[in-house]
């Protein structure tokens, strides 16, 4: 080998490019001493067949295999090259563009980690490709791209299998790396060619050459997965699940086999059909039963694998399994992920897929990458295993710290897949894939819900919250009480279910439990008693019992509200008796828990309890409200669940779930319409919606007064009470729409309250029930007054609906036996529903944009939060928001009234517009009144009109516009003053400026923290989730700091309180009129 020669091989098919490559060849720096040739091969039938024959023909040393369109630019090229070579004589190849971790696909492309720079051309124009930054003085990769590769050491090229334009630099790059040999990409901060290759054809042999590369190589590319297959005398199951292994796309596995059966039917499967067809197969039947916790032992002690994925034996997996998810250990150059799992599939006996396992997609909707500690928290505090099972994960064999089935020295009974999940975790991240990827199989002849396995679980599960802290896990403390909770719930239902017999086998496992749940308990009075400083700085929640005249129910109903697991609870019982048995009844309680307060009312006369329900309300400290009727019971963990989404979301006013009806003595009873479960799993609804839903269905899907939890600060009038009318009958749901007007309710699937009937109820009662009906028709027309209704006809279907529901109802009831007064409200109710339902209805409102005639403008959605309410903010109209016919805004409407009224149209024609943030009936009527130039800008343009404008930074000359619009942006700028200005800057003498800000009269100075960045903060404290401010008073001195003259036009020297009301915009906001002087 000529150790002072350099080759350039090149695969000529077009003369002409070829030269052209020459041409930049020639114009290289050739190092003193130094031989160059050029090789050419005209039309190879391949190009790996080519490259040998060139290599064979040349004594260089060095040789540059390069396409014909390649154009060298480096004109240090060749003394770059040698200077990499001598740096490390494990450099067998230099390439400009490449990539380690290749993916499963086989092709380098789809890697995560590419590396290299080149000029490329391959969609009709150049550009720099620029991959991920290399340190040091080269990176070394996988695959190196084929279109100039530069090596010093000669190795075949394989065109024995790739004989065609595909995968044959892929396919050297690992020949260089099967000798020994580095290949590598230089650090480099100018591209060193040009490659002007034009559009990638791909053609059919492209797959072909593909699953040939992959075949050729991937014990080169990938790492060894072992399958293990642990099974006991299901033969039938066992070679489905194998074949699904064998057939998998991932080619490097190893399948190995552990046969605890007690008969030779699975042997001779394997010996018949397997082993001699799949070398990668290993068997082996153990010479006594070992039991499933050893045979798992003994098949992690075999594999040769750095990656695991258990199978058992009547379970099976989908054939892409092993390669989606080695897709991601591949990439984890950093060794950061433990365990990778994914939705799990339900089959039966017959292999019927039967749905998704363990309701995952309500975690998991998209590919998730979670730290290991995150994950483990959430198992083990909620007693739910979305990890699955050990079928359905994949894991980094090395990062296991203790044996299969091991957790903190305990062997694992029954959650032996658990107890090694927790144990990667502790180690690294994982990642749940959202597609199922294996599949559970349900049988008659499982263990999963006997007696035994429930008893051993409760103990498994306990033991995996006293020990979680020694792995890092659980060491917040209301993580930590949650999960101790929930253990000694889960251990109780499980003991409850279980009476221990002499005669039956688990009377030691029963034992088992009974003695750590002793250990549960100490721990948790332990817990529980140390945060007793911390859990005060919850919100206090108030739960409110309004009692009468009976205690049969009131113990079980208290008891419930005591014993929440939610610690910072007041409770106070309101006493509407006429005899002294509740206030017997409540005497030891209050000596007991100071958190108990109790009064008794003198009554006057018969209110059914609405005085009652007042004082308590008045009596009651807390943040939050929950009433507890006293025939009604509370899930033990309701406040707490309910809570939950108070204290993590700032939108919510009321919180709901499932009620579960119950009888007299407490036995479940089925749904009926009221109580149907509206959700199968927790979801947040918008107030708006469930409002309507609830009218549209004369139905309280609410819930009562025991089900939900509120936010005392949003209810402006008393419980019932919607514009000082109080709704009796449906007391619970006038209260709710009056909350769901401020924000919006979340609904738990599960069923957190008991709802109980019996005879004796008010709502049984005829009088109540008749005037519930003229109720419902009371706070239909309230809802179409304040906007929840949106339009006359949605109004007058309603009252149409209630009154074919409760008419035929009437007819039912002797009428004349109802009391005069009950009867004269009803005819009311009746006539005044025939007369809305008749009537010829004139619209009241006017769009000034569409010219419309419209019913009512339809409000602003958003609810305005607490924190925002208190500065009565200047700005839209949020009642009368937007035209139902054409979109248009308040803002918009109001500013078209403006224009109309001042002539300001006329200062539009023919001359230079600036339009910032343009509302779309703005712009339109604009364009109408023939500017000489109208700029359209906006920050984030998102039609092709508009162009990007920093108004922070105007692109313009000094006094190019004569008018300009800026409506409602100034509160979205950072630097507002800055944009002040070069609004003034751009806008010429004489002209004007629409500056439209909400503000607040109320502040004197402007309210703005640069703390406040998260879009949930900025939506609480400025109004909408873009707001950087909240201005004051002082907006009109920065304008004018800014160079600005004002003249505020006064809505009231123009519009009067009825045309502001005809059209829906807000006669507060005066128009902001800025000139230059």
């Amino acid at each position: 080998m000529n150790k002072n020669k350099f080759s350039f091989i090149t695969c000529v098919t077009d003369q002409d490019v070829y030269q052209e490559s020459l041409y930049y060849i020639s114009q290289l720096k050739i190092p003193e001493n130094l031989e160059v040739e050029c090789i050419s091969i005209d039309n190879p039938k391949s190009i790996a067949m080519a490259y040998n024959e060139a290599m064979a023909a040349s004594d260089a040393k060095y040789k540059v295999y390069l396409h014909q369109d390649v154009f060298i630019i480096n004109k240090g090229f060749i003394e770059d090259c040698i200077n990499l070579f001598n740096s490390d004589s494990n450099i067998g190849m230099i390439g400009m563009v490449g990539a380690k971790a290749i993916p499963t696909s086989g092709i380098w492309k789809d890697s995560k980690h590419k590396y290299g720079k080149v000029f490329k051309n391959h969609s009709g124009f150049m550009k720099e490709i620029v991959y991920n930054d290399i340190e040091g003085l080269y990176n070394e990769v996988d695959i190196l791209e084929g279109f100039i590769m530069i090596t010093q050491y000669d190795i075949p090229w394989r065109n024995d299998v790739f004989n065609d334009l595909w995968f044959y630099d892929a396919a050297q790059s690992i020949e260089f790396k099967r000798a020994g040999y580095k290949a590598v990409i230089p650090n480099i901060s100018i591209p060193w060619c040009i490659h002007d290759c034009g559009a990638e054809n791909v053609d059919n042999r492209f797959e072909e050459y593909r699953k040939s590369f992959i075949n050729t190589y991937y014990r080169d590319m990938y790492p060894l997965v072992s399958i293990l297959i642990p099974t006991y005398n299901r033969p039938d199951y066992f070679k489905i699940a194998l074949d699904s292994a064998i057939n998998q796309t991932y080619k490097n596995i190893e399948v190995i086999i552990g046969d605890d059966s007690t008969n030779n039917e699975t042997e001779e499967l394997v010996k018949k059909h397997y082993l001699n067809k799949y070398p990668n197969i290993t068997y082996y039947h153990n010479e006594r039963n070992l039991g499933q916790f050893d045979n798992d032992l003994k098949l992690m002690d075999m594999c040769k694998g750095e990656y695991v994925n258990f199978l058992m034996d009547d379970d099976l997996f989908e054939l892409t399994k092993i390669e989606k998810m080695m897709s991601y250990f591949i990439n984890d150059i950093d060794r950061e992920i433990a365990l990778i799992t994914s939705h799990r599939g339900i089959i039966d006996e017959k292999g019927n897929n039967k749905g998704l396992f363990g309701d995952t997609d309500s975690v998991f909707k998209t590919d998730t990458i979670i730290h290991g500690t995150e994950l483990a928290d959430f198992v083990i505090a909620n007693n739910y295993n979305c990890i699955g099972e050990p079928t359905t994960v994949l894991f980094r064999k090395s990062m296991l710290i203790e044996p299969f089935g091991v957790f903190n020295d305990r062997k694992y009974e029954c959650n032996v897949d658990q107890a090694s999940w927790f144990n990667l975790l502790s180690q690294g991240k994982a990642i749940f894939i959202a597609e199922i990827l294996s599949y559970f199989r349900i049988h008659d002849n499982q263990q999963l819900g006997s007696t035994k396995m429930k008893l051993l679980g409760a103990v498994d599960y306990i033991h995996e919250v006293l020990t979680a802290n020694q792995k890092g896990f659980l060491q917040k403390n209301e993580e930590y009480l949650k999960a101790l909770r929930n253990s000694q719930l889960y251990s109780e239902s499980v003991m409850r279910e279980y009476q221990p017999d002499e005669k039956d086998g688990y009377k030691n496992e029963y034992n088992q439990l009974q003695d750590i749940y002793k250990q549960l308990n100490e721990e948790l009075k332990r817990t529980s008693n140390s945060e007793g400083i911390s859990r005060k700085d919850l919100p206090l929640v108030s739960i409110l019992i309004p009692a009468y005249n009976q205690t049969k129910y009131l113990k079980e109903a208290l008891e419930s509200a005591i014993n929440q697991t939610y610690s910072n609870i007041e409770i106070i019982i309101g006493d509407d008796s006429t005899t002294n048995v509740v206030e017997e009844f409540i005497k030891p309680y209050l000596s007991q828990y100071s958190n108990i307060t109790y009064f008794r009312n003198q009554r006057e006369e018969m209110d059914y309890g609405l005085s009652n329900v007042i004082r308590l309300m008045a009596e009651c400290k807390g943040e939050y409200i929950n009433f507890l009727f006293h025939d009604d019971v509370f899930h033990i963990t309701k406040i707490e669940k309910m809570m939950k989404f108070f204290t993590t979301r700032r939108d919510i006013s009321l919180v709901t779930s499932h009620r579960q009806l119950i009888d007299e003595e407490g036995k479940f009873l089925p749904d009926n319409g009221a109580t149907q479960r509206l959700f199968d799993k927790d979801t947040i609804i918008d107030g708006h919606q469930l409002s309507l839903f609830c009218l549209e269905n004369l139905t309280n899907f609410i819930g009562e007064p025991s089900t939900v939890l509120f936010k005392r600060t949003l209810l402006d009038e008393g419980f019932g009470f919607i514009n000082g009318h109080l709704y009796l009958n449906i007391s619970d749901l006038s209260t709710w729409i009056a909350l769901l007007k401020k924000g919006n309710a979340v609904y738990i699937s599960e069923s957190l309250s008991y709802f109980r009937e019996h005879n004796s109820q008010n709502s049984k009662k005829n009088e109540i029930y008749l005037i519930g009906i003229c109720n419902w028709k009371e706070i239909i027309d309230a809802c179409y007054k304040m906007n929840i209704i949106n339009t006359n006809m949605e109004y007058i279907n309603l009252l149409s609906k209630w009154f074919k529901c409760f008419s035929g109802q009437l007819n039912e009831l002797k009428f004349k036996y109802i009391k005069s007064h009950i009867r004269e409200r009803l005819n009311l109710a009746f006539s005044d529903a025939i007369n809305k339902i008749i009537e010829d209805k004139q619209y009241p409102h006017k769009c000034v944009i569409c010219s419309n005639d419209v019913e009512k403008f339809v409000p602003y959605r958003l609810h305005v939060s607490e924190s925002l309410a208190k500065y009565n903010i200047i700005g839209s109209d949020v009642e009368n928001f937007s035209c139902p016919i054409c979109g248009g805004h308040d803002r918009e409407r109001h500013l078209v009234m403006y224009f109309n009224e001042l002539k300001i149209w006329e200062k539009i024609y023919n001359r230079n517009i600036l339009h910032i943030a343009p509302e779309d009936k703005i712009k339109e009527l604009v364009k109408k009144h023939n500017p000489n130039n109208y700029i359209q800008g906006d920050l984030f343009p998102n039609k092709a009109d508009i162009i990007r404008i920093d108004i922070t930074s105007i692109q313009f000359e000094d006094e190019t516009f004569d008018v300009i619009i800026c409506n409602h942006v100034l509160e979205h700028i950072i630097d507002d003053l800055a944009a002040m200005k070069e609004l003034y800057r751009v806008l010429k003498k004489g002209g004007i400026a629409i500056l439209q800000t909400p503000y607040s009269p109320l502040l004197k100075d402007s309210f703005e923290d640069e703390k406040i960045t998260k879009s949930e903060d900025r939506l609480k404290y400025f109004g909408q989730e873009d707001h950087v401010r909240i201005y004051g008073l002082d907006f009109f001195d920065r304008l004018k700091r800014a160079g600005f003259q004002l003249n505020i036009i006064s809505n009231d020297e123009i519009f009067n309180d009825e045309t502001c009301i005809e059209y829906g915009v807000n006669p507060r906001e005066d128009l902001i009129l800025a000139t230059k002087m």
